[in-house]
């Protein structure tokens, strides 16, 4: 796992536990998270940590819980999007106009919500190069979990959207090069 360090300050990710509460097998993170059960799924996760950009080239770094997907994703039509949204991001955004593929025509199931409550923050796809995300859980998780109701709020502030970030981005659109500001420093070792 590489070593993420944001405004100079380590970042500690929770450790991968062998089994739930409830005693089944399915490994879980700190009892709260569910380790997804897809190989190819972490294994993208494991080759490149982050969506879009790369942490420590982007302007506009989005820390997130955790990255969950259904069960069953990738016997979902849309996985090969997912997969592609993996491998490259930025090229993604650009080619379908969406920053995640669950905002797809062909994905009905759950995230929806959030990804459109990000969209409503007014980046397009030519910040795509600009944006990076990242989860402070390095690993893709599947389920509810006990976190759902801060998730909920969480969800809610973001449909609200920051207003000085909704300023800024249409500020980029104007003036791409002026205005550039950096709020901390983020590095991978």
């Amino acid at each position: 796992m590489p070593r993420v360090k944001i405004a100079g300050r380590p970042v500690r990710f929770p450790r991968v536990k062998d089994s739930c509460e409830d005693g089944s097998s399915r490994r879980s993170l700190r009892n709260v998270y569910i380790l997804h059960p897809s190989p190819e799924l972490r294994a993208l996760f494991a080759a490149k940590p982050y969506q879009g950009v790369a942490p420590d080239k982007a302007t506009f770094l989005f820390v997130g819980l955790d990255a969950n997907y259904d069960e069953a994703i990738d016997f979902s039509p849309v996985f090969p999007f997912i997969r592609e949204y993996h491998t490259d991001g930025v090229a993604f955004w650009r080619r379908y106009g969406v920053h995640h593929p669950f905002l797809l025509p062909q994905y009905s199931g759950d995230g929806q919500l959030y990804h459109r409550s990000f969209a409503r923050i007014g980046f397009g796809p030519q910040h795509a190069n600009l944006v990076s995300f990242v989860e402070l859980l390095h690993v893709p998780t599947v389920g509810r979990d006990k976190l759902a109701r801060d998730e909920a709020a969480r969800s809610r502030r973001l449909r609200r959207g920051p207003r000085r970030l909704t300023d800024r981005v249409s500020t980029l659109d104007r003036q791409p090069n002026e205005g550039h500001r950096t709020f901390g420093s983020t590095t991978t070792e």
